[in-house]
């Protein structure tokens, strides 16, 4: 991922002795499908499920399927097609609500503006959507509106199962932050604990058929 996407991360939190820096922790691109070419006040409420009727969208589908995963990652190394031997099972992560409808408006954006990356066309990335929405963040996090954190991306012609199997894959990418963002590996995400997913249909001016943001987020260090 650009720098200017995923700008670098000063750790820096009252238990360190020291600090370090995470840079580009996605890589030099996001994930997308080769073969199609391819509180703050709300924190009750956020935390609950979706509606019932939700319960089968691909969002959900998603959610119900990376839980799955981090609980026991190497029974999945398979379906991935990467080692996930190496891989600590993680807690499930909670559905919040809030953080659903920014990545849902994301992936709709991508769609209705035919782009494809964490930055909109207006230079805001996901760190500010996610503040402004009412999920409070450390301030730091989005002094630069352009910032990413906590935003991996899929675009392709699969499901939203597919889409966070491929994630995990994370081919071509060295170090593998999306596998690392999603389940928990690196100390910076392991204690994320709330999740929210947007799926959205490509049209026939899109390049790809389909379009998943899923946010994977903490509220501080």
């Amino acid at each position: 991922m650009h720098s200017r996407i995923f700008c670098s991360l000063l750790l820096c939190a009252g238990l360190l002795t020291g600090c370090e820096f995470l840079n580009d922790a996605f890589g030099d691109a996001d994930v997308f499908d080769a073969e199609v070419l391819e509180d703050a006040s709300t924190e009750t409420k956020d935390a609950a499920a979706p509606e019932e009727d939700e319960t089968l969208s691909e969002p959900y589908k998603a959610f119900l399927h990376l839980n799955k995963i981090r609980a026991n990652p190497v029974a999945y190394s398979e379906a991935c097609e990467v080692d996930l031997s190496y891989v600590e099972p993680r807690p499930a992560l909670k559905w919040n609500a809030t953080l659903a409808k920014v990545a849902q408006a994301k992936a709709e954006d991508m769609v209705a503006r035919n782009y494809f990356g964490h930055v909109d066309p207006d230079g805001n990335g996901m760190n500010i959507k996610i503040a402004e929405a009412g999920y409070s963040l450390n301030p730091k996090w989005y002094s630069d509106p352009a910032t990413n954190y906590f935003e991996s991306l899929y675009a392709g012609g699969v499901t939203g199962e597919q889409g966070i199997e491929r994630l995990i894959r994370d081919i071509g990418h060295d170090p593998p932050g999306h596998r690392n963002h999603l389940l928990g590996i690196v100390d910076f995400w392991a204690n994320c604990t709330d999740v929210g997913i947007g799926y959205a249909k490509g049209n026939a001016e899109n390049k790809f058929k389909a379009y998943m943001s899923v946010l994977v987020v903490k509220h501080d260090y």
